[in-house]
């Protein structure tokens, strides 16, 4: 989940019918579905591709603009970049508890007979 700094929770401000009327509380993280809720996310990640360890530098680079929400839209060449590129952006990406939650492999029709199941979940 992704902490909101203690200066900006103000803006997440709801109200709680309680026992004693009306309670206020403020968001601690980012909620989904809000307005600023698909920015916020967008912001985050770049964030995580940018800061991320030397190790992970070239996949946070193919990785720092393909998103859909927390779905990544990119391609490789071959099974093995594949099964690389998988394993890096799951490192990633659990670095700080987030998950790209559908993989959809799309490859040349000589490679489908050869490729095992893609997964459907990374996490």
């Amino acid at each position: 989940m992704l902490s909101i700094a203690p200066k900006d929770r103000d803006f997440l401000r709801f109200y709680f019918p309680g026992s004693k009327g009306q309670e206020i509380y403020r968001h601690c993280r980012v909620v989904f579905g809000v307005c600023s809720s698909p920015y916020l996310l967008n912001i985050s990640l770049i964030h995580l591709m940018e800061n991320c360890p030397a190790e992970f530098r070239e996949i946070a680079q193919i990785m720092k603009r393909p998103f859909y929400v927390n779905n990544l839209v990119c391609g490789v060449y071959n099974t093995s970049e594949l099964e690389y590129f998988i394993e890096q952006a799951k490192c990633i990406m659990n670095k700080v508890f987030l998950i790209c939650m559908v993989l959809k492999a799309m490859l040349n029709v000589e490679m489908l007979t050869s490729i095992p199941e893609v997964p459907q979940f990374w996490g």
